[in-house]
């Protein structure tokens, strides 16, 4: 039986930095190196933003050690990320997507998100 990740997460659950971060680490509490030292004290502070947030994640992520579970949970968290332009679907397109997506990643995301970030 194939399990699929559900994504317990709302958009308002990722509005700040500190959102996504949690989102982030609740989806690879493993990661090494993730999130790094600076970015906790840059958001215990107040500096650290999205981009911030997802630059330091996508340094981090490696995609060999990836399992379909977390490609699908991901996939869903950078969906609700792009619902609408703002920081959150900036930081998403410019530190993450711009970068190149995995084959992988890419087969999780739905028609129309393969389509707006084809075309943003």
């Amino acid at each position: 039986m194939k399990h699929r990740y559900k994504l317990r997460f709302r958009r308002e659950d990722i509005q700040t930095a500190s959102g996504l971060l949690n989102a982030l680490q609740q989806l690879f509490p493993d990661l090494p190196g993730f999130p790094d030292e600076e970015l906790i004290a840059d958001l215990a502070t107040g500096n650290a933003n999205h981009h911030a947030v997802v630059s330091d994640f996508s340094g981090s992520l490696r995609w060999d050690l990836i399992d379909e579970i977390r490609l699908a949970g991901l996939a869903r968290l950078i969906e609700l990320s792009l619902i609408v332009q703002d920081d959150i679907e900036n930081a998403w397109m410019t530190c993450f997507i711009e970068a190149g997506l995995s084959k992988g990643l890419r087969q999780h995301l739905s028609a129309q998100a393969k389509l707006y970030i084809k075309t943003h």
